[in-house]
């Protein structure tokens, strides 16, 4: 059965989306970040949870291959 879960961008639960590395995106964000221009005011906002996703990652990753 599925469940909801939390995005990592917007907070909201939602039954909807994809994981980014361990990250859960739901399907309106995706939306959202693939629709954004880089005019658009939320750009940086949504790059910066990118960005912030990226970063765990290779935290993990660096704790991994201690």
């Amino acid at each position: 059965m599925d469940e909801n879960k939390i995005c990592f961008v917007c907070g909201q639960e939602k039954l909807d989306g994809i994981y980014v590395f361990d990250k859960y995106i739901c399907t309106d964000c995706q939306y959202d970040i693939i629709n954004t221009s880089p005019e658009d005011e939320k750009y940086e906002y949504y790059k910066e949870c990118m960005k912030a996703i990226w970063d765990d990652h290779i935290k993990e990753e660096d704790n991994v291959n201690v």
